[in-house]
């Protein structure tokens, strides 16, 4: 008799065939956690079983109990059951074959490393511990499953995601736990992980839900056994009932019927039951898609989210600077079609074992060479090779001559720490957390040097290369070759050759005496090693020579011997002498100057030969260009941006003394090379002489006399200043077509440094109007300009003029009110009316009219205090000379105000002018081609003229907001010299700190006086009041209230003298004491 399953192959045992297959996920996960583990670790785990782990968490909580240190380590219970009952599962199925005891050891094998490591610390274990009670919470219960998993194969990929996710949670501990450094970043990195962990949860949440509903179509689907046991027992039935009968003709009749009834249930029972495997099914799948999904967009979200931080972080180490980068490939393209020359420098012994020695026999490197012999390039090439070794990143700066503001320590380490958090973003958080917990902008050196320490600590081996260490000051300079000498000394305790360091720089006697103090590792550059590199550049040169000229070969050998024993080494000098000599226009003129008296025999002759050929070939318009352009370039107080370049071009004067402005007009249209030869070059968008030396020697070539170029650059600033666009009362129609015209793209330039080349005209060019040929054509000009500035800025003048005599009115008035209500023991006794300078600097706030910063420094101290009648005095008979005595007057009290003030624009109206400016580009200029041209991309800027960002910018508010916040703050070093901390501290205790550290000796530093016990301790009332931002605590909730509002930028306390708002009571009280009452009675005494 047939069966009711005849002919229907049902078997829920059949595995489905799926792309992938749970044996592959584990192996794939398995390879992908080994990957990331040490090998002491890969050959660990897999001895471990849960007895280890058992024995672990008694061993910890028996010595916690020793050391009365307790913690709850219940947490950890359900996660240890719930992946025993996983273990005891994945090993009764099977399923992952071959690697069944490796799935089981690396269960228990990184759980045991994870406790044994953060037992050390109870601030690492205790958050570990809520983790896996987090984690625990949500892994299913495996056995509630058991029949289900036992009975359908295509359930056990819901276990292999799980150890997926379990291992890819390991792997996040395990580094988190990992390196030397691991106990500095721990919290950092855990707390950056949250996200991350967060997924984790919701993922085993999804695990958890699908052996749900996979199990209630399971329950809902055992209708095949249920129709085959009831088949059974009525057959079992009717033969008994035909045995006790007889009748077995009725009874096969009824088991017949019965038997029809049956199959019809039966059936309808199976389609059924095939129906619910078929859920079950598709239930995984669909699972699996989703998982797909999931894991796609968390890791994009988690991406952006990283590169979000990381953007946030560069931006925090900002510098105005060029980037690294962009110099870099520069230097590259130097030698880019000569790819012989430098490559010698890598086969040198020092320089070869620095790079490639496993252990080198120095860390610390200096190469030296003479001014031009091409040092720059050589790093260069050097540098480029370091990026190659595999297991090293490098990180490199160079410092650029003219650029006072980047050479120096901290923005070499700034620049130096951008490339490393690139390289490494495994401390990432670690940086993200110290830039949401302190300043907008990293500014702190003892903050940049922290992190560059954990940097060096960290497991990266590391190159660092710094070029150019001679155009730093010399006390700059000590600071970081000391410090990079520390760092190497502390690596090289636990692992050689992890840190190499290289300096660059020229052979000064100081910096050599520096070297040799520290390293034995010093590389001479020397002429004959450069002459190599010479010949085989002029060799490659001169077949372009030869084949464009048709110059005989023996002519050709002789010139390349000539220029290279004249070269004494000197690179620069082979380059300037080919370029002058592809210049030449006829085969002729070429001959000529590879004549023996005239081809030129040193760098300042190479140099004449270049510009004397531009002033030959060149038509008279063009020169006339060229020589404005030179003027520009060693005028500028800093270096030009191409549109600033443009529009100073582009300024004009009519023949009625009027000054306009015709960007498309004056601009220039063609390469400035073609104009100005090799002598000059476009890097970033920033017009550069092509090397350090071009300016010297334009200078020196007497096409161009110095006088003239400070002349020159004062008229056009101050006539710039005075064109109709800078009107405050421009009607906002007339505004916006000015804008559109380019007319303010010379506007940050003049604003910010038409004092300093005021200065430069009085100190640099009495001379000049002497002469009777050029003076009194200069005269003239400068009557005009200097009578229409007056003019035009003259209600600015007087209103700044009634500024300060009301604030020496109400600093006059506030002294004598506070001397009255003083009591008699407070009052100062006239003979300590008068402090010292020094004293007083050191003690006043960033308000105070303490030593002007870096940036400030075009006013010289001296020339501020000398009456400007007498400054002037040498143009007394000059018929400027009452608008000059009137402008000298106005920028010297300028710099007698505040410190704030003088980082304002000097004059209300310009600086209400600016505003409205400003608002007008930041309105049209974003997306607008047309506008970019003449604004560039960053066009929110900082409003105090002395900052980089004036002129730099921002590309969005948000950025410039950040910066402004920076600032704000009431401590500056009060040390004249000091170009590190422009923008001052936020407490007194950081600006001590920057003293003590590099200026011990240059300030007085008063006696310390510990007051308190006998003993000299101090007693302490208990912290109770707690930030809620940085969980610092307080004795007093006042004081707790102050702190909390210098993290929202809130100043609530306003000086009643200047205005200026502070944090702090306290900083309010010692700035008015300290500026405004001390320095009245000084000034009284």
């Amino acid at each position: 008799m047939a069966t009711p399953a005849d002919g229907i192959d049902v078997d829920p045992g059949v595995v489905e065939s799926f792309i992938t297959t749970p044996d592959s996920i584990i192996r794939e996960a398995l390879q992908d956690f080994k990957s990331a583990l040490t090998p002491v670790q890969r050959d660990t785990f897999p001895t471990k079983r849960l007895n280890h782990v058992k024995v672990l968490i008694v061993n910890i909580q028996q010595h916690q109990e020793r050391v009365k240190r307790m913690m709850n380590f219940s947490r950890i219970k359900l996660y240890l059951q719930a992946f025993i009952e996983f273990d005891n599962v994945c090993r009764s199925t099977k399923m992952a074959g071959e690697q069944t005891a490796e799935l089981s050891a690396f269960i228990w094998g990184p759980l045991e490393y994870i406790l044994q490591v953060s037992q050390e610390d109870s601030a690492v274990l205790d958050p570990v511990l809520d983790a896996y009670q987090k984690f625990g919470r949500r892994i299913p219960e495996l056995g509630l499953y058991q029949d289900l998993i036992n009975k359908r194969p295509s359930t056990w990929k819901c276990l292999a995601f799980m150890y997926q996710d379990l291992l890819e949670f390991y792997k996040k501990n395990i580094k988190f736990l990992t390196g030397r450094v691991w106990k500095k970043t721990f919290q950092f990195n855990w707390r950056d992980y949250d996200d991350s962990f967060k997924t984790i949860l919701r993922s085993f949440d999804a695990h958890g839900s699908v052996l749900e509903k996979t199990l209630q179509a399971y329950e809902s689907r055992d209708h095949r056994e249920i129709a085959e046991d009831t088949y059974q027992r009525v057959n079992a039935q009717h033969l008994h009932e035909s045995e006790r009968s007889g009748r077995q003709d009725i009874v096969n009749q009824q088991l017949l019927d019965t038997t029809q009834d049956i199959n019809t249930q039966l059936n309808t029972h199976i389609i059924r039951s095939i129906d619910g495997w078929n859920k079950i099914d598709q239930l995984v799948s669909t699972y699996e898609n989703l998982r797909i999904d999931d894991q796609c967009r968390a890791r994009e979200e988690e991406a952006a989210r990283k590169e979000a931080q990381r953007n946030a972080v560069l931006g925090w180490m900002k510098t105005p600077s060029v980037y690294q980068a962009d110099y870099h490939e520069k230097q590259l393209k130097v030698r880019a079609d000569f790819q012989d020359t430098g490559k010698w420098i890598l086969t040198e012994t020092k320089i070869l074992n620095w790079i490639k020695a496993e252990i080198p026999t120095e860390s610390i490197m200096w190469l030296n060479g003479k001014k031009g012999a091409g040092k720059t390039v050589l790093t260069s090439v050097i540098i480029r090779e370091c990026q190659d070794i595999d297991g090293f990143k490098t990180s490199y700066y160079y410092c650029r001559e003219d650029n006072d503001s980047q050479n120096n320590a901290l923005e070499v380490f700034k620049g130096l720490l951008r490339q490393l958090v690139v390289h490494n973003e495994d401390l990432l958080p670690l940086c993200n957390a110290k830039r949401a917990g302190g300043e907008q902008v990293l500014n702190n050196f003892d903050t940049t040097k922290a992190l560059l320490e954990h940097f060096c600590d960290s497991d990266m081996n590391s190159f660092i290369v710094i070029d150019g260490l001679d155009e730093c000051d010399m006390s700059e300079t000590k600071q970081m070759v000391k410090f990079w000498h520390a760092m190497v000394e502390r690596c090289e305790k636990y692992k050689s050759g992890k840190l190499r360091v290289l300096f660059v720089s020229q052979p000064s006697g100081d910096i050599r005496k520096l070297m040799h103090s520290i390293s034995s590792g010093v590389y001479d550059l020397t002429p004959e090693q450069s002459a190599v590199d010479i010949g085989r550049y002029l060799d490659r040169r001169f077949q372009g020579l030869q084949e464009q000229f048709g110059i005989p070969e023996g002519l050709a050998q002789t010139a390349k011997r000539k220029i290279c024993q004249r070269s004494e080494g000197i690179f620069l000098f082979a380059v300037l002498t080919v370029e002058n000599l592809l210049e030449q226009p006829t085969q002729g003129d070429l001959l000529d100057e590879l004549g023996d008296s005239n081809l030129a025999n040193t760098l300042a002759d190479a140099y004449d030969k270049i510009i004397e050929r531009l002033e030959r070939t060149l038509g008279p318009n063009q020169w006339k260009a060229a020589k404005m352009i030179f003027s520009l370039l060693a005028g500028a107080k800093r270096h030009l941006k191409w549109n600033e370049l443009q529009a100073a071009l582009s300024f004009r004067a009519k023949n009625t003394g009027e000054f306009y402005l015709d960007y498309e007009g004056g601009k220039l249209r063609n390469d400035i090379r073609k104009t100005c030869g090799a002598l000059v070059h476009v890097l970033q968008g920033r017009v550069e002489f092509m090397h350090s030396t071009t300016r010297r020697h334009i200078i020196k070539s007497k096409r161009l006399d110095e006088r003239v170029i400070q002349c020159d650059l004062a008229i056009m600033v101050l006539g710039y200043l005075t064109l109709p666009c800078f009107r405050p009362d421009l009607p906002n129609g007339q505004l916006r077509q000015f804008v559109w015209s380019g007319e303010y793209a010379f506007q940050d330039y003049a604003i910010s440094n038409w004092g300093y080349h005021f200065q430069k005209l009085i100190v640099d060019t009495p001379t000049l109007f002497e002469d009777p040929v050029r003076g009194p054509g200069y005269e003239r000009k400068l009557t005009n300009v200097l009578a229409r500035f007056v003019d035009f800025h003259k209600k600015s003048i007087d209103d700044a003029v009634k500024k300060r005599e009301l604030a020496s009115s109400q600093l006059l008035g506030a002294q004598r009110s506070r001397r009255q209500q003083a009591p008699s023991y407070l009052e100062v006794p006239s003979s300590q009316a008068s402090m010292s300078s020094q004293t007083l600097s050191r003690s006043s706030t960033q308000d105070s009219l303490s030593s002007p910063s870096p940036q400030e420094q075009q006013f010289p101290p001296q020339r501020q205090e000398a009456d400007p009648a007498d400054v002037c005095r040498p143009f007394q008979p000059r018929r400027f000379h009452a608008h000059l005595v009137t402008l000298w007057t106005h920028i010297c009290g300028h710099q007698k105000t505040s410190y704030t003030e003088r980082h304002k624009v000097d004059l209300p109206l310009l600086a209400a002018a600016l505003d409205k400016i400003r608002a007008a580009i930041e309105e049209h200029a974003p997306g607008q081609e047309d506008l970019l041209r003449f604004y560039g991309e960053h066009h929110y800027k900082c409003q105090r003229v002395l900052c980089d960002y004036f002129h730099e910018g921002f590309d969005t508010k948000g950025a410039l907001d950040n910066h402004s916040n920076r600032h704000d703050r009431p401590y500056e070093c009060p040390v004249p010299s000091c170009s590190r901390v422009v923008m001052g501290f936020l407490t007194h205790r950081d600006r001590e700190r920057h003293l003590l550290q590099f200026h011990p000796g240059e300030v007085d530093q008063p006696a310390k006086f510990v007051f308190g016990t006998p003993e000299g301790r101090q007693t302490k009332t208990e912290a109770k009041w707690e930030c809620e931002i940085c969980h610092k605590k307080f004795t007093r909730q006042r004081i707790r209230k102050e702190h909390m509002d210098a993290h929202y930028g809130q100043r609530n306390y306003a000086c009643e003298v200047c205005g200026k708002r502070f944090t702090r009571s306290n900083d309010r009280n010692r700035h008015r004491d300290m500026v405004h009452v001390r320095k009245a009675a000084r000034r009284r005494a």
